[in-house]
């Protein structure tokens, strides 16, 4: 997945985890928003 589009899909979870007050206790906010995005768009090698 290129960057860009990674982009645009972290921009829709961030929303929605913030909309939705989405909270795992012995989770940092920025690493959640990370694990969720790797689990949608995969753990591939991001293209330039």
């Amino acid at each position: 997945m290129n960057k860009e589009k990674r982009t645009a899909v972290e921009q829709i979870i961030k929303g929605f985890l913030l909309s939705n007050q989405v909270v795992v206790l012995d989770v940092p906010s920025e690493q959640l928003l990370n694990m969720v995005c790797d689990e949608i768009v995969g753990f591939g090698i991001i293209e330039p």
